[in-house]
């Protein structure tokens, strides 16, 4: 990059910045990328797709009593079919607070003491000890799970389910040509099966790196509302927009088509500014327009990302970047304030990291 200020002026700057800490020289950028940014999307499947079918959920849950008065129940009927489906109201209310290790312990124990199961409610069970795995990131054993359940419960409710839960863990262990195909073969009994399953598409071609593909798959709201099926544009696609539009921005990313890019991060950040992707979508603004050497913009949508960020060490991340474009604009009062300001939160030692 050719030098745009007069020697003097940089060695200045130089000398006062490294009296409090180094900084990089202009046009030099240390920088931690997420592991999403440069990696795979490790995004999971939407929760509870299964209860969509026509299974009741339990408003406020269960309480201790009430769990109490149903294991009675199930430890003194011979009825089958009743043991399973009180067994399983426990098991879901579980489910449903996310106690996924309370479930597993629950499962385990009842299964043993109760091998012969009912065929409609036995399969329910099943079912929710694999979504447990999952959820738990236990996705090898997931998979072995769902499996297990497509084959012994083929006529089962809980097929189509089971068959979502296995395109997803392929995809996440990295077996995207099975999970391609699993997901080709499904065919979901509900809107919100069918809308989780294209996610799940997308999300596989662009870990495969087929980008192109992926940003076919990662609709918007328009996207949504031409697929010809009633009901698509509901709760679970609406809350899909904003990460579809994340996520089609790092496939363009990958692509090196750093326009378009910006152009869909900045419809995360300032059309769902309340979404979880948009302070990491205001950050990544200002990232690839650092990089464009447009560092007007890029000031600004760092400044904008400190406030939106949680995670600390985010902050500080942005921070070096802000001093470094702030520096590269030649906004040396500025970039020496924010430098000044890092090495009092965080320490020399941290800024020498």
């Amino acid at each position: 990059m050719p030098e745009k200020y007069p020697l003097g002026r940089v060695f200045v700057l130089t000398i006062i910045l490294l009296s409090a800490s180094p900084l990089l020289s202009a046009g030099e950028m240390q920088i931690t990328i997420t592991e999403e940014y440069k990696g795979a999307i490790r995004e999971q499947k939407p929760h509870g797709l299964f209860h969509e079918s026509g299974e009741v959920k339990l408003e406020g849950g269960l309480t201790p009593e009430q769990v109490s008065e149903l294991k009675g129940i199930i430890n003194t009927t011979d009825l089958v079919v009743l043991r399973d489906a009180l067994q399983n109201s426990i098991i879901l209310d579980l489910y449903e607070k996310g106690g996924y290790a309370a479930l597993l312990n629950a499962a385990q124990s009842y299964l043993e003491q109760y091998p012969e199961g009912d065929p409609v409610f036995r399969p329910h069970i099943l079912f929710h000890v694999a979504e447990a795995l999952y959820y738990q990131y236990e996705y090898q054993e997931a998979m072995l799970r769902y499996r297990e359940l497509m084959n012994e419960y083929s006529t089962s409710e809980i097929y189509t389910f089971a068959q979502q839960g296995l395109s997803w863990c392929l995809m996440h262990l990295g077996r995207c040509d099975e999970a391609r195909a699993q997901f080709k073969q499904l065919h979901p009994a509900t809107v919100e099966g069918f809308v989780a399953a294209v996610f799940g598409q997308a999300i596989n071609e662009f870990n495969d790196e087929r980008y192109q593909e992926a940003i076919r798959l990662f609709f918007d709201e328009a996207g949504y509302q031409q697929i010809p099926l009633e009901g698509i544009w509901g709760p679970l696609a609406k809350s899909l927009v904003p990460k579809n539009l994340y996520y089609k921005a790092l496939a363009y990313d990958r692509l090196g088509d750093q326009r378009t890019a910006i152009r869909y991060f900045r419809r995360v950040a300032e059309d769902y500014p309340d979404c979880p992707k948009a302070g990491r979508a205001t950050y990544l603004v200002g990232w690839l327009s650092f990089l464009a050497e447009d560092y007007g913009q890029a000031i600004i949508f760092f400044n904008r990302a400190i406030d939106l960020v949680p995670d600390s060490s985010d902050i500080y991340e942005i921070r070096i970047n802000l001093s470094q474009a702030y520096y590269n604009a030649g906004r040396f009062a500025e970039a020496i304030s924010n430098w000044k300001q890092n090495c009092r939160v965080w320490g020399p030692s941290v800024a020498n990291t």
